[in-house]
């Protein structure tokens, strides 16, 4: 039992926590922050390229490819690249210590220090009011906290493109260097882009990635970005955390896994802990908490605590209480050759994440319109899945790929999500369940256009696509989770207000993804992070 009470109690570490607590700090506030916090070893060589690095580590094979070459992709793989076996900070959720019950969902989960935002893709993008359409509020709520987040990322992003109306005013540095392949697909694309149609935008990425000339941290195309960036030139929560440590006010707890919240008389009065390096359980109290884990682990808290209350332990077996809503962005992944880059030599150094973006205009629905795309260029990719998937045999596939490489690349839409009964997280009989059917016709519908439409555009950019080479990731691949506890106006136990406070408990705040009441095609961690900030201001 740890007796000292609080003021504010932060749970989790990811990019909204970190966020919120910076803004309760700069307030005056007394902060507490607790989490697991593991950390990834870190393999230094920081001026050095992906090439030079194979030779100056003294084990590279183990580095890149794994304890018995684990960290390959096989030909079955339904993902282009997957982080490569060095990296730690994500669990599949099975595996975690929630140990989830899975049906048709495989999410993937974050016990670091920074959570999944240590692997982010870091693209950035505003919401508009069609993307808040189930919030209960406007965009333009956001707009001061998108601003304050501006102010402490670096982000580069253009002054004006074809995807300025869509993701919105952005940044403060240069867009990233384009690749050959990007340069000159870019190219075809500004002269033939009054033959192909409206409803498709072609621009460039806005990345939390630091590109200002002359910073310590600025990207030096290292093609490391997914082995973790040597030089900081990608935000990572981390940061900010770094930032909460120059307050004298802020305290750090590592090492404690959060099991649940312990309430009283509406109130949460503390939270029940499990303490990693004595394997004690133990309760941490406080005044105020905001509930940080990440959308399905912060509902799995919100339930196991609700299930623990003697006010609700009744209801939550007469009208299903146990049970929350589940989302998540459905990916579909487009493989293309762009014929003009076929024979030429890939780019030595590079920036390995996306640096353009498409934005497809869907038939109207009641889904917000634009559906977001990153499209990457393959050139700086250790191995993937294609290779096998040629009709060659490995040894004559590997040297067709080798001529096609340059020229090879995907676009990966993510397509918008909403709250549906049949997606679900429940908790019943000491089990969590998470629980995803993706049978809505609508959303079906939409995907088809948006992706038959690409390849007929693709096509007219001098792009081939072959139908039966589209990936179609697992259920929870997007790891865009959300709606575990959603917005309402309306007073519900299982719900928040527009402020991100509980509906159960006047002193719980949610300030990560559990609380978007639907899940539009755009990055959300932006606006996750300027969410939080307008969460902790209004707690204050």
């Amino acid at each position: 039992m740890l007796g000292q009470s609080h003021s504010y109690v932060v749970i989790g570490s990811g990019p909204s926590s970190v966020h919120a607590a910076l803004t309760l700090l700069k307030k005056g506030k007394q902060v507490l922050m607790i989490d697991v916090g593991q950390k990834e070893e870190d393999f230094g060589y920081p001026g050095i390229s992906f090439n030079e690095l194979k030779i100056k580590l003294d084990d590279p094979y183990h580095y890149f490819l794994g304890d018995r070459l684990k960290g390959i992709i096989g030909h079955d793989h339904h993902d282009v690249f997957s982080y490569p076996p060095s990296r730690n900070f994500m669990v599949r959720g099975n595996s975690s210590p929630y140990h989830f019950a899975l049906e048709n969902f495989d999410p993937i989960l974050s016990l670091n220090q920074g959570g999944l935002g240590v692997g982010w893709g870091a693209n950035c993008a505003r919401f508009n009011n069609e993307d808040l359409v189930s919030f209960p509020f406007l965009a333009s709520e956001l707009d001061p906290y998108y601003e304050e987040i501006n102010q402490r990322i670096k982000i580069s992003a253009p002054n004006q493109d074809d995807l300025s109306d869509h993701l919105g005013s952005l940044g403060g540095y240069p867009p990233l260097k384009l690749n050959q392949h990007e340069q000159r697909l870019f190219h075809v694309y500004q002269t033939k882009k009054t033959k192909i149609s409206s409803n498709f935008k072609l621009g460039y990425s806005r990345m939390a990635v630091d590109n200002k000339e002359d910073s310590p941290h600025q990207c030096n195309y290292c093609v490391r970005c997914l082995w973790g960036c040597p030089v900081g030139a990608i935000y990572d929560p981390q940061q900010t955390l770094n930032d909460c440590f120059k307050y004298t006010q802020f305290e750090y707890r590592e090492g404690y896994f959060v099991d649940s919240l312990i309430s009283e008389n509406g109130q949460i009065r503390g939270v029940k802990v499990h303490n990693l390096k004595n394997k004690q359980d133990e309760e941490i109290l406080g005044e105020k908490f905001f509930l940080g884990c990440g959308a399905i682990g912060s509902g799995t808290v919100f339930l196991k605590t609700l299930s623990q209350d003697s006010r609700f332990s009744a209801e939550y077996k007469a009208k299903g209480l146990g049970t929350l809503g589940l989302m998540d962005s459905k990916v579909v992944k487009v493989p293309y050759v762009f014929w003009e880059q076929i024979g030429k030599k890939g780019n030595e150094r590079d920036f390995q994440f996306n640096k353009l973006a498409v934005g497809y205009l869907a038939k109207k629905s009641s889904y917000p319109s634009y559906v977001h795309g990153e499209l990457l260029t393959l050139s700086s990719l250790l191995y993937h899945p294609l290779i096998e998937r040629l009709p060659f045999g490995s040894l004559i596939s590997s040297k067709v790929f080798k001529f096609l490489q340059s020229a090879l690349g995907v676009v990966t839409y993510f397509f918008p999500d909403k709250l549906n009964p049949k997606n679900r997280i429940s908790f019943l009989n000491n089990q969590v369940k998470l629980t995803y059917e993706d049978e809505d016709v609508e959303k079906k519908e939409m995907i088809s256009e948006v992706i038959n439409q690409t390849i007929k555009t693709l096509f007219k950019l001098k792009c081939l696509v072959w139908p039966k080479q589209i990936l179609t990731p697992a259920n929870g691949s997007g790891i865009h989770y959300a709606g575990t506890i959603p917005m309402k106006k309306e007073n519900h136990v299982l719900s928040v207000n527009s402020y991100g406070r509980t509906y159960a408990y006047e002193n719980l705040y949610v300030v990560d993804g559990s609380s978007f009441p639907s899940l539009p095609s755009k990055s959300i961690t932006f606006s996750l992070m300027a969410h939080a900030v307008r969460v902790a201001n209004h707690a204050c």
